[in-house]
């Protein structure tokens, strides 16, 4: 598994905690609907600025979503 796989996950796991669809949440961080949908897939590397505004708009820090990591990713990826 892949980091980027680690960030979809965690990204993915809060927008549906929050009952949001990629819809919504490509709306609120200002990215395509397309774009958020390969993020969350695993197919599309997320940037710096993505990862942030994605985090903002669910209300979290970058360090939280990554901290929602398993705890064997965490350690395999030093999160």
């Amino acid at each position: 598994m892949a980091v980027r796989d680690v960030i979809a996950r965690a990204i993915a796991g809060e927008r549906t905690a929050q009952a949001l669809t990629q819809a919504d949440l490509a709306a609120r961080a200002g990215v395509s609907p397309g774009i958020l949908a390969r993020i969350e897939a695993g197919t599309r590397e997320v940037t710096l600025d993505e990862l942030l505004r994605l985090a903002q708009a669910l209300d979290v820090t970058g360090s939280d979503l990554l901290r929602k990591a398993s705890p064997h990713d965490r350690a395999r990826f030093g999160l």
